[in-house]
C-alpha cells in the first residue's frame, strides 16, 4: 500500500467518527481545497532507511497532520493519534495548538513510519 493510501485510510476513520457527530471534517493532501474548515491537512517527506546490494530497500516517512477544528480539539487529536498508530505510524511530536485568524485551532501532529519499497506500490 502506498504511503498516500495508508495515510488516507487511517484518517478516513477519523472522518467517519466526525460525520457521526455531525462535524463535516475532511482530509486533504498538502492544502485544503476551497478553504473548507474543519479539516485535516497532511503532508509527508521521505528518506532512505535501509540499503542492500547498492539499492534502497525501505524508506522512512515523516508525516505531518494539521488538525484545524473549532470544537473538541483534544478529542480529535487523540482520535488522529490512535488511528494513525493503528496503521503502524509512530507519533513523534505533537506541537502546541494555536488559533488561526479564521478562529479555528490548528494542531500539527507528526508521525514516522518505515515502509519497504516492495510494499510501497499502488
Amino acid at each position: 500500500m502506498t504511503i498516500e493510501k495508508l495515510i488516507r485510510t487511517a484518517l478516513s476513520e477519523v472522518v467517519d467518527i466526525a460525520q457521526e457527530e455531525g462535524i463535516n471534517l475532511r482530509s486533504y493532501f498538502v492544502n485544503r481545497q476551497d478553504l473548507s474548515l474543519p479539516c485535516m491537512a497532511y503532508n509527508y517527506t521521505s528518506r532512505p532507511a535501509y540499503f542492500t546490494d547498492n539499492s534502497c530497500k525501505s524508506n522512512y516517512f515523516t508525516v505531518t497532520v494539521n488538525l484545524l477544528i473549532n470544537t473538541k480539539v483534544e478529542k480529535y487529536k487523540r482520535l488522529i493519534i490512535d488511528s494513525m498508530e493503528k496503521y503502524g505510524f509512530v507519533r513523534t511530536l505533537t506541537s502546541a495548538t494555536y488559533q488561526e485568524d479564521s478562529g479555528y485551532f490548528n494542531t500539527p501532529i507528526q508521525f514516522m513510519i518505515s515502509i519497504r519499497k516492495e510494499d510501497d506500490n499502488e
